[in-house]
């Protein structure tokens, strides 16, 4: 009989949950066809060149304009028809996805500042590995972005599922995802897409406005098979066995990413959740951390291609004995952490870590024993990795040490000029 109740009761209960999920997308998800019906505040637009703005994009301009992801020129214009630059994308994609802003401490494009308007937007997509610079080391914020990188950003932006094939440009599987989704450009078709072609601020407002739409829907729907998942279970109870009240514990994922809080007090260190704790020890010695030169700024490479070196520092301790546990790195670039297959540690050509695969833009290579350096000593530390089979041709990546506090060692005195950024390395 007790089953009987909690069947009705599950009934009731996804019934009502139905009807308030429901409610909820009548009110955060229009759509081209239904803005009007929806109960958002009406605010007229106050550019000057209103006019211009066109009928496919207007609804989705008025909203994002309401939303505050959208505004216009400091000249009282919107420019409907003007081409956006690297720049603007990046602060729209970051807005548009409600996505929190990362705030380090300095820029790793040597051509955005850390007092740029867009320096936040630019770091946090490169951090989500949405985009990543030059083969250059330049990120090029001013040049305009053509349709073939909008598509790659969004796909990437709002997770979109990815079909791989041989033989085919690097861009048309980010096109066909787009596609299979609805969510070409206006008027555009997947035989074509004009990839080289730079999108004006109408056409990237109206893609972006459908992708909010796309992605609250999925969200709904995830909510609402998730509830009609649990009302199956609960109906086909078995009344003979036996119902254990006690949840199952939670499984620990292999690596946790650590976000920054964004606050007054932002932490700027990125820490492994498996990090060594810091044993200070007050008669350690000064640690000091130089880059080995001559530098290849560029290396390129093959698809499986073994034995690369990332990045080669020199460590020497001076006033006392060093006592080093492990390091942590940083993967940036447009390739990501996927590009390498393997990455560890070597000492003046010794293996030292072990050769893990990377599971995170966030690497830390936790010594096999502890490093030890008597007071004048120094060795040379080599970040080395194999290249993934699976890599697109131009993909790159850059291996970095930011910030002191990325190396657990028995001393706070680490004296160098961070970051140290390894070499460009570039798949052919």
């Amino acid at each position: 009989m007790k089953y009987k109740h909690r069947i009705i009761f599950c009934l009731s209960f996804f019934i009502a949950t139905l009807s308030v999920v429901s409610a909820q997308t009548t009110e955060l998800t229009p759509t081209l066809d239904t803005l009007s019906e929806v109960e958002v505040p009406k605010v007229a637009l106050p550019f000057k060149d209103e006019s211009t703005i066109p009928n496919f994009a207007r609804e989705a301009i008025e909203f994002l304009y309401n939303e505050n992801i959208m505004t216009g020129n400091s000249d009282g214009t919107f420019a409907a028809h003007r081409n956006l630059n690297r720049a603007e994308f990046a602060k729209l994609t970051v807005e548009a996805t409600d996505t929190k802003k990362y705030v380090p401490l300095a820029s790793i494009f040597p051509d955005v500042g850390s007092d740029d308007w867009f320096f936040p937007y630019v770091e946090t997509g490169r951090i989500l590995g949405w985009w990543g610079g030059y083969p250059n080391g330049l990120f090029k914020p001013g040049d305009y972005v053509n349709r073939a990188e909008v598509a790659k950003v969004l796909v990437k932006a709002f997770d979109l599922k990815v079909e791989e094939k041989v033989d085919e440009g690097w861009y048309e599987k980010y096109f066909r995802a787009l596609a299979d989704n609805g969510l070409l450009a206006y008027g555009t078709t997947m035989e074509t897409p004009g990839a080289g072609l730079t999108p004006s601020r109408a056409e990237v407002a109206e893609q972006l406005f459908r992708f909010r739409t796309y992605k609250l829907n999925n969200n709904t729907t995830k909510a609402l098979e998730s509830e009609e998942s649990i009302a199956e279970v609960d109906l086909i109870v078995d009344e003979s066995s036996e119902i254990s009240e006690e949840p199952a514990a939670p499984k620990k994922p292999l690596l946790e990413p650590y976000t920054p809080p964004i606050n007054d007090e932002v932490d700027f260190r990125y820490v492994d959740v498996d990090a060594l704790p810091q044993k200070i020890d007050s008669l350690a010695g000064k640690m000091y951390i130089d880059k080995i030169w001559p530098h290849p700024q560029k290396l390129f490479v093959a698809p499986n291609e073994p034995n690369i070196e990332l990045l080669k520092l020199k460590i020497r301790s001076e006033g006392g004995v060093l006592r080093t546990r492990s390091i942590q790195v940083k993967i940036s670039g447009n390739g990501t952490f996927q590009m390498l297959s393997r990455i560890w540690l070597e000492e003046n050509g010794v293996q030292i870590s072990d050769r893990i695969n990377p599971l995170n833009e966030l690497i830390q290579l936790k010594f096999n024993k502890e490093l030890v350096l008597e007071a004048g000593q120094s060795t040379i530390l080599t970040v080395k990795g194999n290249i993934d089979a699976l890599v697109d041709s131009e993909d790159a990546i850059r291996v970095a040490l930011f910030l002191p506090t990325w190396i657990s060692a028995n001393t706070n005195k680490k004296i160098g000029f961070f970051p140290f950024s390894g070499t460009d390395v570039i798949v052919e």
